[in-house]
């Protein structure tokens, strides 16, 4: 069994199974989902929810005993960490080691808990596929939605992912202007003809005060109805081309993306705290503005 701690929003969540999924699928055994992170108010800032259920996944909700069994090798969370530096990914419970890729999170044994973020393509290069099947759509999208989606098929569409939010009030996460879609609506002028924006955004308001586009622009508004971000990764990952924000929701959008042909244009700066290596968050051909 492998139980992988989902916290954050839909973007982190999506990485967290991903690697979860990999190593059940190493271990061939089953993969065990702890919510626990979304009814824990404390820990839970800004508030989130738990996403995964809009996707074809096979939901396997942990139970609070199979937890307690794998979750804490020692109740000690800083004791827990130098034991498992020193010991590596060898007991009950395996934490992420760094930011950036670790192949030793692989030698990891069945019957594990694992936390962490796990932001690297690498950790489910090798089952692309079932992860692709794993997050295809469970249900319809809106009627605006619908509407959007045939626009998007009959231009040339670019998505434009701006995300604020929690962005605006915590400088670590590298919040990016309107200089950013600048330069990249430049990358994607020089590249695509005749391109259509379709702008998706946590605050679409303060994007049609301050962005401006020289092509046309479609702006997805709020009235997507429930559950709005679903529409809008639906929606992003149909487009043609996009420029992403530094967020692991827009990550997603460009991987599901199927083009073989789209242009993806990322902001240079992932994180502002340079001692954290987010250099894997690049995927080959993507363009750095």
């Amino acid at each position: 069994m492998i139980i992988v701690r989902l916290t954050g929003g839909l973007g982190n969540q999506m990485f967290q199974y991903a690697f979860g999924r990999r190593l059940a699928e190493l271990h061939s055994t089953e993969l065990k989902l702890d919510v626990g992170f979304y009814s824990n108010a404390k820990l839970n800032v800004p508030i989130r929810t738990y996403d995964l259920d809009i996707f074809k996944i096979v939901e396997n909700i942990a139970t609070d005993v199979e937890i307690d069994r794998f979750a804490k090798r020692f109740k000690n969370e800083l004791v827990d960490r130098i034991v498992n530096r020193i010991l590596g990914p060898k007991g009950s419970h395996v934490r992420e080691p760094h930011f950036h890729f670790s192949q030793t999170v692989f030698d990891s044994p069945n019957n594990v808990y694992i936390s962490g973020y796990w932001q690297s393509v690498k950790y489910f290069a090798d089952i692309e596929q079932l992860i692709r099947k794993d997050f295809a759509f469970r249900d319809e999208p809106s009627e605006n939605a619908k509407l959007m989606l045939k626009k998007i098929q009959l231009t040339n569409s670019v998505s434009v992912h701006v995300r604020r939010g929690d962005f605006v009030t915590n400088p670590l996460n590298g919040l990016h202007g309107v200089e950013y879609f600048a330069k990249a609506e430049q990358i994607i002028a020089d590249r695509v003809v005749d391109p259509t924006f379709f702008i998706f955004s946590d605050d679409i308001e303060w994007c049609k005060a301050n962005l401006k586009f020289n092509a046309p622009v479609e702006f997805a508004s709020d009235d997507f109805g429930e559950r709005k971000f679903r529409d809008d990764l639906r929606l992003m990952s149909a487009c043609q081309h996009l420029i992403i924000a530094n967020s692991s929701f827009s990550w997603w959008a460009a991987w599901l993306n199927a083009n073989q042909d789209k242009v993806v244009v990322a902001p240079k700066t992932w994180a502002t705290d340079p001692s954290i290596d987010k250099s894997e968050m690049y995927l080959p051909g993507w363009i750095r503005a």
